[in-house]
């Protein structure tokens, strides 16, 4: 008997010990299994202070902790071709781009994507310039009468060859330098604007470029270029100091419908990530200090970062004030209204 008895313990205590495996196994298979792809599209540079809360996400490990894998996408090429060619697919769960793009893509194809996070220029914290060569002897605005001025796509096409920008594109950026002229008593129709980057300010092309962080940043670090007017362009010229979206991160519809907790932890990561940049500034420029030497090759350069909202803090009537002034300059066809791009709570 005393021997029976043994041997059932004996059994009863290996059944448990291969329970206990089976769970764990089963319970490390199923959280591989659970593990949620999300696909995230920019045409934004990865050293943009617009996707910065992306990076500190990425770095400090926020979606790690969501089970979430996150696949970027470089969407600076078909994705803004599609769109301004009136196609719907983004082929993406998520974008963070231009705040004119994404209005555009709402104009054409309303509520499929919804907005969760902005990222602002304010009288603090700003991402342009209009600069000038150092040895051109400019000093001010007005000694670039007749002169030709280029204008950036202030995204990652920046650093490729040129690509002409299309009328859709040029319109915002045209609109903020005719008034930045304006408003420092100058005639706009003697300013010749054009689609440009660093390379046409080095070889001449241009007399001057408004230019767009990381880009500024490393045209500055080179020691060829100098700031002539400093910004926020756009926040101090079109809305007065008040803070201007420049960018956007929207989630898809499709995506919130068929996988709303997931989408809840998106939205959640990016604040954390935005909460993170404003309690650690010292290590918010280290990272960013990070992504310039890995992709520029610059030791100790900080791009100037922005102001961001969490998704609980959106201003809705500046939203919508943008709103008006990208319909009033022909951007979209309507006036958008803000309840009908935000994601809801």
């Amino acid at each position: 008997m005393k021997k029976n008895g043994k041997i059932n313990l004996l059994i009863v205590v290996g059944t448990l010990v291969l329970v206990v495996g089976a769970f764990i196994v089963v319970t490390k298979t199923t959280a591989f299994q659970t593990a949620e792809t999300v696909d995230i599209a920019t045409p934004l540079n990865t050293c943009d202070p617009n996707v910065f809360p992306l990076r500190v996400a990425s770095k400090n490990g926020y979606f790690a902790k969501e089970n979430i894998n996150v696949n970027l996408a470089d969407a600076s090429g078909d994705l803004l071709t599609n769109l301004n060619n009136g196609k719907s697919d983004p082929n993406a769960d998520v974008l963070v781009m231009g705040r004119g793009e994404f209005y555009r893509l709402e104009d054409k194809h309303p509520g499929m994507f919804k907005i969760f996070a902005f990222g602002l220029q304010d009288k603090n914290k700003w991402n342009d310039a209009i600069i000038v060569r150092r040895d051109s002897g400019i000093a001010s605005l007005g000694q670039l009468q007749g002169k030709t001025i280029g204008i950036s796509f202030g995204d990652a096409r920046d650093a490729t060859a040129r690509v002409s920008a299309t009328s859709e594109e040029m319109e915002p950026r045209e609109a903020a330098i005719r008034t930045m002229l304006e408003k420092n008593g100058l005639d706009p129709a003697e300013f010749p604007l054009v689609s440009a980057n660093l390379a046409a300010l080095e070889n001449n092309t241009i007399s001057a470029l408004h230019i767009r962080e990381p880009f500024l940043t490393f045209g500055l670090h080179s020691g060829k270029y100098e700031i002539l007017e400093e910004g926020p362009i756009f926040a101090r010229y079109v809305f007065n100091l008040n803070p201007w979206a420049m960018s956007v991160s929207g989630i898809s519809s499709e995506f919130t419908q068929q996988k709303p907790e997931t989408a809840k932890k998106i939205v959640q990561v990016w604040d954390q990530s935005v909460s993170f940049i404003r309690e650690n500034p010292a290590e918010a420029d280290t990272i960013l200090q990070e992504c310039m030497k890995e992709n520029f090759g610059l030791s100790g350069a900080t791009v100037r970062q922005l102001t961001h909202w969490k998704s609980s803090e959106t201003d809705k009537n500046l939203v919508q004030q943008q709103l008006q002034w990208y319909y009033s300059i022909g951007v979209t066809s309507k006036e958008l209204n803000v309840d009908d791009i935000l994601l809801s709570p």
